[in-house]
């Protein structure tokens, strides 16, 4: 989750997702803050992402490099933008009021 999250909030001026730790931050949300259906679909995401990674580089997600995980990443998205951007869009207005993310 850690690798995942630090490519769609990389470090940069300031923390990343790793420094901040975001994935603990989305399991935590995944369990506790979603619906049952909108952890289900992030849930079917993330093995979309895996799958799609094994078809297409015959490898694991995490044994790819940054940029060919970015392209699994734009991938994923493209073949579903509506609802795995609806999606996305929730988490990340979670992720945005997280006290972390305040400055």
């Amino acid at each position: 989750m850690g690798a995942l999250a630090e490519l769609i909030i990389p470090a940069n001026d300031t923390p990343g997702a790793l420094d901040a730790n975001v994935a603990d931050y989305i399991i935590h949300a995944v369990s506790e803050q979603l619906t049952r259906k909108d952890a289900n679909n992030f849930i079917s995401g993330l093995k979309e992402v895996e799958q799609v990674c094994r078809h297409k580089k015959k490898k694991d997600f995490l044994a790819c490099n940054k940029k060919d995980q970015t392209d699994i990443l734009f991938l994923v998205k493209e073949r579903n933008p509506f609802t795995r951007g609806r999606l996305i869009h929730k988490i990340e207005r979670k992720l945005r009021g997280a006290t972390f993310l305040k400055h």
